[in-house]
């Protein structure tokens, strides 16, 4: 699953709730809401989806009212920055990772219902670089084909005896 959006919700203190809208296999999932949806400011991150996705959050966490509170949040693309949404008072955290995206999002809401602390769920992108053609291998006499570039390959099957018969791709 991948996220195509976020929605934030904050008060003048505090992170009061994050909202996640996933893509599974196309189709929306969620929207999964933790915290309460009351607040001054909402804020909506639509990703460019399948093209856009998080590569890192960073944001501040205090006390507030004695607790532990998340105060600010701020994602980052791999095309732009959304944020900061909240007040960046307190200690810094910063999540990020240099060869993957982020998948999804974990973390503690308080009594209360507001954002005690957050977690990423970060995975590797083997296609972070553009696309690029290696070879020809072979003669190139016969006739051309191309399937185009595919960032969802699961299988390549080969039919072959003393020469590669057939190449098919899933």
């Amino acid at each position: 699953m991948d996220i195509r959006q976020i929605n934030v919700v904050s008060s003048a203190s505090v992170i009061e709730s994050i909202s996640v809208l996933y893509d599974n296999y196309g189709y929306p999932l969620g929207p999964f809401t933790h915290g309460r949806a009351a607040g001054d400011e909402k804020h909506t991150i639509k990703l460019d989806y399948p093209h856009e996705y998080l590569t890192s959050i960073s944001g501040y966490i205090d006390k507030v009212s004695g607790k532990e509170r998340v105060r600010s949040l701020t994602f980052q693309s791999n095309k732009r920055k959304y944020g900061p949404f909240g007040e960046e008072n307190g200690r810094h955290f910063p999540v990020q990772w240099n060869s993957g995206k982020i998948m999804g999002f974990c973390g503690t809401v308080t009594d209360d219902s507001q954002l005690e602390s957050i977690r990423a769920h970060l995975e590797p992108v083997s296609h972070r670089h553009p696309f690029r053609n290696a070879g020809p291998f072979g003669d190139e006499g016969g006739r051309q084909w191309d399937d185009g570039k595919k960032s969802n390959l699961r299988k390549i099957v080969l039919s072959w005896g003393r020469v590669i018969n057939s190449i098919r791709s899933n």
